[in-house]
């Protein structure tokens, strides 16, 4: 299976293994039973939360901002709950294994630097289903599909540490300046910065190649090392001296060598 295979099939049938596996398994009543039982009897008798219903309405809020700056106040709004219940429900989704949180790069350095943190799917099958998307076309034609496949890149690459006993959660992050300048994901190993663009399409990656540079000239005090963007169908090439374009089947290999 390529690694573009990998990520449709995740979408649509979860890293989750049963219903990976097993396509006999309807995976929206898989999921919709995971739901429920989750809120019915992880959340209700661990957590006591009162609200199952505005509960249930959050996370699925938090799918259709997955990828975004999480702005808790926005919604405060839209559901009439509190912003401290709203951290608490994060805090228990996150304990539960169901989305992580990416915090932003912090450095004593002179521009203002974005302080709230990134929310995202642990599945990203989970991510889609709360989305409504049933099909590989759904995925492509979704106006999330950037998000959707951020998602994918990000818990993948945690994944990837995390499977194999490497030092994660400080060693990630993301960055956003008050010139707008963003870098999706920052992978910090043996005191080096490796920024990582993503994006669903392999053509033109300039635009993401000039983030990279942007951060490399307009941060020269942060340790920053070879960038990479990375793409859904793209290919492995040298884009400047600084960064080079990457599809998912390479990307592993990348990391292979930065868990050396």
């Amino acid at each position: 299976m390529t690694g573009e295979e990998c990520f449709y099939a995740t979408c649509l049938r979860s890293s989750y293994p049963e219903p990976f596996i097993n396509h006999k398994i309807k995976i929206n009543q898989w999921f919709t039973g995971y739901v429920e039982t989750y809120v019915q009897r992880d959340v209700r008798s661990l957590y006591n939360i009162g609200k199952l219903e505005e509960f249930r309405s959050f996370i699925a809020m938090l799918a259709a901002q997955a990828g975004q700056v999480m702005n808790l106040s926005r919604f405060s709004k839209g559901l009439g709950v509190v912003v401290n219940t709203l951290k608490s429900w994060v805090s228990i989704l996150q304990a539960s294994g169901i989305i992580y949180i990416l915090y932003p790069y912090h450095a004593n350095i002179s521009k203002q630097l974005t302080k709230n943190p990134k929310i995202y799917f642990i599945d990203t099958g989970l991510l889609c289903n709360q989305l409504g998307i049933t099909s590989k076309e759904e995925v492509k034609n979704s106006p999330t599909f950037g998000s959707i496949f951020e998602n994918y890149c990000i818990m993948e690459t945690i994944k990837y540490f995390d499977n194999r006993n490497s030092e994660r959660r400080k060693d990630f992050c993301f960055l956003r300046d008050q010139d707008r300048l963003e870098i999706d994901l920052i992978i910090e190993k043996g005191q080096k910065l490796y920024p990582i663009e993503i994006k669903t399409s392999g053509k033109n990656p300039d635009k993401a190649e000039e983030n990279i540079e942007k951060l490399i000239s307009g941060y020269k005090s942060l340790p920053v090392d070879k960038g990479y963007v990375l793409s859904l169908n793209g290919t492995s090439a040298q884009i400047s001296l600084s960064t080079a374009s990457t599809g998912l089947d390479d990307y592993f290999k990348i990391l292979d060598k930065l868990n050396d």
